[in-house]
Parts: structure tokens; C-alpha cells; sequence
């Protein structure tokens, strides 16, 4: 049967096919503009024929029917395929209002035809296309949303004698392989894994299978953290895909207890005097027990010091002792580290160390100086000194004594000498 192309119902659809044509070109035309492309690449395909450009397999499926002679307005249909299973097709045309000239797919390849033979008189009809790959390195998050579920599970709290277990998961939701999947993390300073394991993973994820991967992690001192995203990528057909998830936070209760230590000094009459303030301080959350023990040296003399504390320390609070000795002429002289053991209410404990301090003391040629407040060797970890720190503090005032041997005996050389040359 022969259509009618005067009647009502066939110029009424070719009226919307025209209009959406038009929106179709209007629409194409803003988002073409605002991609950066490269120059394009000119192809010829016949019918039947494909090119694979920059992972896009571009198929010229159909013509227009071929008149007598070539004519001007022809259209081609065309499939494209990318390489991660996406595809669409599009009908293109020359010299017309119907079907246009141009077509961007997927934001990524911008395909133009420039010409377009079917005439009767041509063995194989076929097309010119122009080919442009946009310079925006564009990562299609919709499709991979899709196809993988990416998630990090952990507890947003804790205290400081526990662990949190985190949860690593990676989903395939479609029936395709992904041959190659890596997760990697890394910690916050503050965060330790436990027990110690190295945290990327790699491997293969079979069709709509999961992947699980665990680890612990412990913190050194109470106070609030953010987890580092968890990275995921995953290679399909040679292209790479990047997924990660949110930062999240962990918050770690528990006493922090901190020592410090400073002083100030000053010559008078052939005798320094030391003034020696040691300050124990909670920086956590929770409320502990406290012995806190400040030492004084063995060379000097004491003439004034508090009484070593013990109590509750509440957060943001702290016990001081003064101290004050009298030292005579000599080069160096060491503090020896305070000491403060603690524990809480729920059963944890631990020991911290000021760190020895080294004063250099000058000899007596001026009437009086004040030394500047030195800061010492703080140690925030809630452990029990090993007997290294121990032994380093003991071998520090052993080379305070050598010292003092050795400005003896070259003292003593002077004199011979002086007395020689008389």
C-alpha cells in the first residue's frame, strides 16, 4: 500500500520529528562547545564497515535508499560501542534539516559526517566521518556506580585500650569480570595497624562475587581522627577506574597523661642556683589516678622542693613541683627525667617520662645571668620506660662526669706547664 505523504497524520508526525530534531541539535550544540576536543580524524566507511578510535567502535549499519545518481541529503545510521559495553546509535545526515551533521556520544567522541554516497551507480555505498576525542580526562562514575557497590565500615568510637575493626567490601553487580581490582589506605599520625599487616590489596573479581578485606587499627594517645579515604581501582579492558570512599572519623577516650619540665638559674658568690618547675598534665578525656615523682641530681644540693604528688587528675588539669638547688662550679649538669605511673577507672594504665635535661653551667666570670627556660624531651606514649631510656639517661650523667674529669686535668696541665716555663 502506498503511503500518502499529503495527509494530516503523516505531516503532523514529521512536524515533531523536525522539532525534536531541532532541540536534539540545540542541545548537542551547547555541550559540544563547552568540551575541549582534539583535532579530528577523518575516516571513510562503507556500508557494513567499522573503526575502533580511542576505545569507540564506530559501524556505518545502514543508508539512506540510493536514487539514480548520488544525491545531497542523504542520511547514514550509525552504531558506536564503547569499550565498556555502552553503545548507541544515531542517524546523520548532509545538506538537511532532519537529521544532523553531528552527534557527541557519551561527552568523550564527537563524530561529524562530511559526506555520504548511495547512489544506484555506486557498488558499495559509503561515508566520510570526522572523528574528535575530547581532551577532558573524563571518568564515566555513572557506569561504574552501577556495575561495583564500594564501601568502608568502622566504629566511630572507642577507647584507647581497644582496637577498631574496619571493613573493607567490593561488589560486582553485573556478569562481566574486572581481572584486575587494588584497594589501598593509608593512617593518620596517631594510628597504628594491629596486628600489622600491609594494607593494599590486589586481585581478580569473578561476575557478581565480593571481595572483603580486614584490618585493625590501635591509637597512641586519645584524641579525635579521620580515617583516610580507601582507594579502589579496578582495570576492564585496559581501562582504568578510580573510586574511593568518604573520610570518616574515630573519636578515642582515655587519659592522656604528659610531663614537662623547665627551669631558670643564676650565679651568685661562686654557687648557681636552679629553680625547677615539673608539670604532670591530662590532655585526655578521662579522668586517672596519678603518682607523679620528680628526681633531683646528685651534685647538687637541695634547698627547697614540694612533696612528689599522687591523686585523681581530671582532663585539662595538672600537678606541679617546684624544686630549687644550689650547684658549684662545674661544666654540665643533668636533670635527671621525672616519672609519673596512671591508671583509670577501667583498668588502664600506663607510665610516662619527662626526658633527661642537659644544663650547660658557665664559669664564673660574670656577675649573674639568667638562662632562658629550655623545653625537654617530652615522651606521650602511655608505655613503661624500657630499660634503654633508663640506661641513656645514666649514660648521660656519666658524660657530665667525664666532662668534669677532663676540665680537671687540663686545669691541672696548665699548672705544670705554668710552672715549667718559670
Amino acid at each position: 500500500m502506498k503511503r500518502n505523504l499529503t495527509s494530516l497524520p503523516f505531516r503532523i508526525f514529521l512536524f515533531f520529528l523536525v522539532i525534536l530534531f531541532a532541540v536534539n541539535i540545540a542541545v548537542m550544540a551547547v555541550s559540544a562547545e563547552d568540551i575541549d576536543w582534539k583535532d579530528p580524524e577523518e575516516y571513510t566507511l562503507d556500508w557494513g564497515e567499522e573503526v575502533n578510535v580511542s576505545g569507540y567502535t564506530i559501524e556505518a549499519i545502514d543508508f539512506s535508499k540510493s536514487s539514480p545518481t548520488d544525491v545531497e541529503n542523504d542520511f547514514v545510521m550509525l552504531s558506536v560501542k564503547s569499550n565498556k559495553s555502552d553503545s548507541w546509535t544515531a542517524v546523520l545526515g548532509t545538506n538537511q534539516s532532519v537529521f544532523p551533521p553531528t552527534k557527541v556520544f557519551d561527552d568523550l567522541v564527537k563524530i561529524n559526517v562530511s559526506k555520504i554516497v548511495t547512489g544506484s551507480d555506486i557498488l558499495v555505498p559509503y561515508t566520510v566521518i570526522n572523528v574528535s576525542i575530547s581532551n577532558e580526562t573524563k571518568t564515566p562514575v555513572s557506569w561504574i556506580n552501577d556495575s561495583v557497590l564500594f564501601s568502608r565500615t568502622a566504629v566511630n568510637e572507642m577507647y584507647i585500650d581497644q582496637k577498631a575493626h574496619v571493613t573493607v567490601k567490593v561488589s560486582n553487580l553485573k556478569g562481566i569480570h574486572f581481572e584486575k581490582i587494588s584497594i589501598n589506605t593509608s593512617l593518620p599520625d596517631g594510628l597504628i595497624v594491629d596486628p600489622d599487616q600491609d594494607l593494599d590489596f590486589e586481585g581478580s573479581l569473578p561476575p557478581r562475587k565480593d571481595k572483603t578485606f580486614h584490618y585493625s587499627v590501635r591509637a597512641i594517645k586519645p584524641g579525635n581522627y579521620s580515617l583516610n579515604p580507601v582507594n579502589l581501582n579496578i582495570t576492564y579492558l585496559g581501562i582504568d577506574y578510580h573510586l574511593k570512599t568518604n573520610d570518616s572519623n574515630l573519636v578515642v577516650h582515655g587519659p592522656s597523661i604528659n610531663i614537662s619540665k623547665d627551669y631558670s638559674l643564676k650565679a651568685e658568690d661562686g654557687t648557681y642556683f636552679i629553680d625547677i618547675s615539673t608539670k604532670a598534665t591530662n590532655e585526655g578525656d578521662r579522668a586517672a589516678y596519678v603518682k607523679f615523682e620528680d628526681r633531683m641530681p646528685d651534685e647538687g644540693e637541695i634547698i627547697g622542693k614540694d612533696k612528689d604528688k599522687s591523686g585523681v587528675l581530671y582532663p585539662d588539669q595538672s600537678f606541679t613541683i617546684d624544686s630549687s638547688l644550689t650547684v658549684e662550679e662545674q661544666g654540665k649538669l643533668v636533670l635527671p627525667a621525672s616519672f609519673a605511673s596512671f591508671s583509670d577507672s577501667s583498668g588502664y594504665s600506663g607510665a610516662v617520662s619527662s626526658g633527661n635535661i642537659l644544663i650547660p653551667l658557665n664559669i664564673f666570670n660574670e656577675a649573674e645571668e639568667k638562662a632562658k627556660p629550655k623545653e625537654p624531651v617530652e615522651i606521650n606514649e602511655s608505655v613503661k620506660p624500657d630499660n634503654e631510656s633508663i640506661n641513656g639517661a645514666n649514660n648521660t650523667s656519666s658524660f657530665g662526669s667525664v666532662r668534669l674529669i677532663k676540665d680537671f686535668v687540663n686545669v691541672t696541665m696548665e699548672i705544670i706547664y705554668d710552672s715549667l716555663n718559670f
